[in-house]
């Protein structure tokens, strides 16, 4: 079963980083990344007017990376005890961090990676900021998105989405290995998609004598049974098993469009943390995109 020993946390100066901190923290060693900021050329030119960025180009590269880390360690108050936590010391490099994340992942053997949903610039009406997003598409570890409503990240209650394919095994194991983590309940959740979800002009449903109950009760009939398959099928070390036990609040299976019945289930069980696939390779799935965009709640990215 997923076990998260070490997290990578890409952080900058926001209130949504410092919840992915403390995320990160209830599940295993972690190591702060942060990009830095490159100057202008005018800037340069500006500091250098007479000579050439030799020697003094890398002096003040390393002044400026020195500052950094030091507003690093006054902004997410690192004492002893956050630092008993670190895999290794922050890392900070010259960069922007979409351009840079492929580096820090190929560096660090990470089990998760933890960032803000969004960054400094705020919360953008896409429901996810752009740095965030392209680590979702280009990470091949489970990310988690993390908001910040309360700056200690309280996970009580997790719900797993699963499209009952070939990787729905891997994100519900994922989602197991968290809600052991941090000692939170789960529930299992599928979505049988409408037939007439992509039916924009009805022309299937005016066109097709369809019975609609009865494909329901015959895709629910073949859901549960691949439901129970599923959910048996996750191998739980036998000294988590009992822990597993307990936190199964069981599944359940809802039909229609799948981003709004994940949205509604959400809100009606109060849920913290949001378990999904990524639902491609190299790409954000349209579910997840709309998760991403429109559930507002911690929200863990299971890649294919």
């Amino acid at each position: 079963m997923y076990q998260p020993e070490q997290v990578l946390v890409p952080v900058d100066f926001s209130s949504f980083s410092r919840c992915a901190v403390a995320f990160a923290r209830q599940l295993g060693a972690i190591q702060l990344v942060h990009a830095v900021g490159e100057m202008s050329a005018s800037m340069r030119e500006v500091l250098f007017p007479y000579a050439a960025l030799g020697e003094d180009d890398r002096e003040l590269e390393a002044e400026v990376v020195e500052i950094a880390r030091r507003k690093l360690e006054d902004y997410f108050e690192i004492d002893d005890d956050l630092r008993e936590c670190f895999a290794g010391e922050p890392v900070l490099e010259f960069g922007a961090a979409k351009e840079r994340f492929p580096r820090w992942a190929g560096r660090f053997d990470a089990d998760l990676i933890a960032l803000g949903a969004f960054g400094e610039s705020g919360v953008y009406s896409a429901g996810l900021g752009s740095t965030s997003r392209r680590i979702v598409s280009a990470a091949s570890k489970p990310v988690a998105l993390i908001r910040d409503y309360d700056p200690q990240v309280k996970v009580e209650s997790i719900l797993v989405v699963v499209d009952l394919g070939r990787e729905s095994r891997k994100v519900l194991d994922v989602a197991m290995g968290l809600c052991a983590a941090l000692g939170a309940e789960l529930e299992v959740l599928h979505v049988i998609p409408s037939p007439f979800l992509d039916d924009t002009n009805w022309m299937v449903e005016r066109g097709l004598a369809i019975d609609v109950e009865a494909l329901e009760s015959e895709l629910r009939l073949r859901a549960e049974a691949l439901m129970e398959e599923l959910v048996g099928s996750v191998e739980i070390p036998m000294a988590m098993q009992e822990q597993i036990d307990e936190a199964m609040q069981g599944w359940s299976i809802r039909f229609g469009d799948p981003a709004e019945e994940i949205g509604a289930s959400v809100g009606e069980r109060g849920v913290d943390l949001v378990v999904a696939g990524r639902g491609g390779a190299k790409r954000v799935g349209r579910v997840t995109s709309a998760l991403m965009a429109d559930v507002a709640r911690h929200l863990v990215v299971v890649p294919a």
